[in-house]
């Protein structure tokens, strides 16, 4: 019976952190079976289809085999997506900042303050990565995550790891 309750609790907690989370990151071990690339690719849907974020990572080669369900669309190889991009300007210089979407652009409008703006005055750099959730299936431990993941590490210090397995063995 203690077990029973001892899964029982994991799973409340693991679907509660799911639906706190706004940006999940979805990913393999560094050599996942076709099931396991193939469960990435429907959770990355699934998520999305429940407004979240989800974006698969798998830098690895993907399966030919897998070509039918157009992982292409889904499956990142890397992590750059994730992080915000960031302009920076001297406060003292802008007096008020807007955005507009037009057709497929963001426009940013900086409105300068007693000077004028050329591109020399502005600062671009990434920032923190957007995750919430790493949801790892087929991880048996950290060192086994997909190494565009495990490279990194600021990832899976930020964000909760919930790890799933096949079978009765979880991470």
């Amino acid at each position: 019976i203690y077990e029973k309750n001892k899964e029982n609790n994991i799973q409340t907690q693991v679907i509660e952190r799911l639906k706190e989370a706004q940006n999940i990151l979805v990913t393999d071990s560094e050599d996942p079976s076709i099931d396991q690339l193939s469960a990435a690719l429907a959770f990355t849907l699934l998520m999305n289809k429940l407004d979240k974020r989800a974006t698969a990572v798998f830098s690895g080669k993907i399966p030919s085999t897998l070509n039918f369900l157009a992982p292409e669309n889904l499956i990142e190889s890397t992590t750059d997506s994730l992080r915000d991009f960031i302009v920076s300007l001297d406060k003292a210089k802008a007096d008020r900042l807007k955005y507009k979407v037009e057709d497929d652009m963001v426009k940013i409008f900086i409105t300068p303050y007693k000077t004028s703006l050329t591109s020399d005055d502005l600062v671009f750099s990434q920032g923190d990565f957007n995750v919430d959730v790493v949801f790892a299936l087929g991880v048996t431990d950290r060192e086994h995550i997909d190494k565009a993941i495990v490279s990194h590490g600021r990832i899976l210090h930020d964000a909760t790891v919930i790890g799933v397995m096949a079978g009765e063995k979880a991470v």
